[in-house]
């Protein structure tokens, strides 16, 4: 069963439609299932990117851009999760570079859990 998020509302707001945003909160708490659902508002399913998934650790290594390809194909406004970042060494250098290459262009969530957890 799904419950609605009380942040659901603002990962929508347009005027944060050119912001990158950061879910990050303890275990088992929705950030998956809120990114997930963020994604599919937008017809951007494959567009889901989770770290702890080793075929997604092997292609960033494989090719740091491994999601352009996909991502350009949707257009314009396109929606992208990178779930559980913070396992990428230097995960906020890479998700900055990311951010500042793609984002005229497409919109980010990023998932993470807080470093005190």
């Amino acid at each position: 069963m799904s419950f609605p998020r009380l942040i659901s509302h603002l990962i929508d707001d347009p005027e944060l439609s050119d912001k990158m945003v950061l879910v990050a909160g303890p275990r088992q708490v929705g950030k998956t299932t809120l990114a997930k659902q963020w994604l599919a508002r937008a017809s951007c399913d494959d567009l889901y990117y989770n770290w702890d998934d080793e075929r997604v650790r092997r292609a960033y290594r494989k090719d740091p851009h491994f999601f352009e390809s996909t991502l350009r194909e949707k257009g314009r406004s396109a929606r992208l999760v990178f779930d559980e970042i913070h396992k990428v060494p230097h995960w906020k250098t890479v998700l900055k570079g990311y951010y500042d290459y793609f984002s005229p262009d497409f919109h980010f969530l990023a998932c993470s859990i807080p470093e005190s957890y």
